[in-house]
């Protein structure tokens, strides 16, 4: 049986033409998912670029208000003030079960801190508001 090499398996010269194929046929299995990305991004703000390459006529029905955009952009600042953190559940645990749970969220929290998870946060709402899974 003949084994079809892994990207990071292949020769140094092939290894851009395997990352590349790689990429295409990722690209091609999810046309779909990428137009309704671009389309949630249109509907958040039309007058970006790439809205405006791919829904030109669109743009001539607008109204002045984008709703929205003024629903995403409130909540975001509602959730932004909000503290992320784990919670680690030990209802009717022993001693152990609740040390274990107590030093699992510190080890959350200094991650978190690692991470800066306070300054991506309002992004990633942001982002996941806009793209629909929010």
């Amino acid at each position: 049986m003949a084994e079809t090499l892994r990207w990071w398996k292949h020769k140094q010269e092939s290894l851009c033409d395997a990352i590349t194929r790689e990429i295409q046929l990722i690209e091609t299995t999810q046309l779909d998912l990428y137009d309704n990305y671009y389309y949630l991004a249109w509907l958040y703000d039309p007058y970006d670029y790439v809205a405006r390459q791919l829904y030109p006529y669109e743009l001539q029905s607008l109204v002045t208000e984008n709703v929205c955009c003024s629903n995403v952009d409130t909540v975001t600042s509602v959730a932004a003030r909000q503290t992320i953190r784990p919670v680690f559940l030990t209802d009717e645990g022993d001693w152990k079960t609740q040390r274990t749970a107590a030093d699992t969220a510190r080890y959350s929290d200094g991650i978190a801190k690692l991470v800066r998870l306070d300054e991506c946060k309002p992004r990633m709402f942001k982002d996941a508001a806009i793209f629909g899974t929010g």
